[in-house]
């Protein structure tokens, strides 16, 4: 088992472990030589990824979800076409991974990027299909989104709606 599978990754990314691990061996570099420029430097490598921790937890980007089956409601064992809209509602750039959860039944959740790029008017639009063998309601969503900062040190995963409910008739 690798070193780096022991971190927990919704904290940092590899390059944010890396940097404080950095830091740790100049400080302790610093602490065995007695070097000041060592111990800046050790200061700078750890302080860096926690304010970039920090900032992304407070800074919360803002997005707006549409969902949208068709048709709605389904039969059993009939093709549904999801189609989803994600506008940024709020000010702030940068990418995001995305991801539509969904029940096991229907298989593997969807991820995508944020903005598309086809997007038009900041709002990017996706399109997928459902099919399910058993009648039934099915929450569909919600879309969580991981964000990161600009240096790609901090990672923050959260959900950004509430999903929406599929009904399967038979």
């Amino acid at each position: 088992m690798a070193l780096r599978d022991l971190l927990p990754r919704h904290l940092f990314s590899q390059r944010g472990w890396g940097l404080l691990a950095a830091g740790a061996v100049c400080l302790l570099s610093a602490q065995i030589m007695g070097r000041r420029d060592l111990l800046s430097l050790s200061v700078l490598l750890i302080v860096l990824p926690l304010v970039s921790l920090t900032g992304i937890r407070l800074l919360k980007p803002r997005f707006q979800v549409y969902r949208e089956f068709n048709p709605s409601p389904v039969e059993t064992s009939a093709a549904t076409t999801v189609r989803l809209a994600v506008a940024r509602t709020g000010s702030g750039g940068g990418r995001a991974i995305m991801e539509e959860r969904l029940p096991p039944r229907f298989g593997e959740s969807p991820a995508f990027h944020f903005p598309s790029r086809s997007a038009k008017g900041g709002t990017s639009r996706y399109e997928y299909h459902l099919r399910s063998t058993k009648r039934g309601q099915y929450l569909i969503g919600p879309v969580t989104a991981e964000f990161t900062d600009p240096f790609g040190l901090s990672l923050h995963r959260r959900s950004i709606d509430d999903g929406d409910t599929l009904t399967v008739t038979p």
